[in-house]
């Protein structure tokens, strides 16, 4: 076991960058007297390879959404979501509809009352909410969208079809999916979708009946 332990110290203390020098370097400390355990510490090198590889396309891709310039948002672009390479551990998916003006200030999703009463009726922590590696919160759209007459204008048309599909692909253990808001439920669940106003519990049961129909 100790050198199952070994071969993860090494890569995590380097960055997952140092994956030949492990193998090399437990290659030439291996003896006939470690050999039941060999394959274990071939097998955590392989893990921490294919971590390695998920981490980084993770990051790609939310270094990509965080630099992207796809459309104008009224007080420029700033993505707010929550993304990470420990997302690929995540279970529960948060579809909402884009960050208020609070959200956009601070960088954080649901930095506002309505981000305290979704974590009251989840019964989680903010510490548990704000664990990429327990919950993934991507919004129909990225930015702040500005202010309407009556409100926040609709999120913009242009970041879901542009980067949901290759942030979903990051997330293989995703078990359950809360659609926020009409533009997520219309994306997800289409024509099944009813509509909602204010917290009709009503009717967002309806919709769910029906995408389970």
């Amino acid at each position: 076991r100790r050198g199952v332990c070994l071969a993860r110290q090494i890569v995590v203390a380097e960055k997952f960058r140092s994956l030949i020098f492990v193998r090399t370097y437990l290659m030439s400390t291996r003896s006939q007297d470690d050999e039941p355990e060999w394959s274990e510490v071939e097998a955590a090198v392989a893990e921490a390879e294919e971590a390695a590889t998920s981490g980084r396309c993770s990051a790609d891709v939310e270094d990509a959404i965080r630099a992207c310039t796809a459309c104008a948002p009224p007080l420029g672009p700033r993505p707010v979501l929550q993304f990470a390479a420990a997302s690929r551990l995540a279970r529960v998916l948060i579809l909402g509809q884009a960050p208020g003006l609070a959200a956009h200030k601070s960088g954080v999703p649901f930095d506002d009352p309505s981000g305290a009463r979704l974590r009251q009726w989840l019964g989680v922590s903010e510490r548990v909410f704000y664990n990429p590696a327990c919950f993934v919160i991507l919004p129909t759209a990225f930015c702040y969208p500005g202010r309407a007459a009556a409100g926040d204008l609709p999120p913009a048309p242009t970041c879901a079809p542009l980067w949901h599909d290759k942030v979903l692909a990051q997330l293989p253990n995703i078990k359950l999916r809360i659609l926020l808001g009409q533009y997520s439920q219309k994306r997800y669940l289409n024509k099944r979708a009813k509509k909602t106003t204010g917290v009709s519990c009503t009717m967002l049961g309806k919709s769910l009946q029906n995408w389970l129909a």
